[in-house]
């Protein structure tokens, strides 16, 4: 399963489709919902895991920290900025890879 947080319902819910022609289960979440979900899902839902999509929302750098104390699995940014310096800060907070 691909776990896709982002605030814009339009982007998880596109990726979501994406991943179901590709035959790949996806959940998408909210930053907020995200948050709760990490904190307090069972063992047994993190195992499931593949990766996890993140999009652009405030705290990014404080998921990232809560998913790698939860979880392996590898993490990408989605960035809208072409910016050198915040494409490094995301490498910085554990960001596996950054498109």
């Amino acid at each position: 399963m691909i776990v896709i947080v982002d605030n814009r319902e339009l982007v998880t819910d596109g990726y979501q489709s994406l991943f179901a022609r590709e035959g790949v289960s996806a959940a998408g979440f909210s930053a907020e919902e995200f948050q709760g979900w990490i904190e307090t899902a069972p063992e047994a839902d993190l195992s499931a895991v593949e990766g996890f999509l993140l999009g652009d929302f405030d705290d990014r750098a404080l998921s990232t920290r809560t998913i790698r104390s939860r979880s392996k699995a590898p993490m990408i940014a989605l960035s809208e900025s072409r910016n050198l310096d915040s494409t490094l800060d995301l490498f910085a907070a554990g960001i596996d890879d950054v498109v």
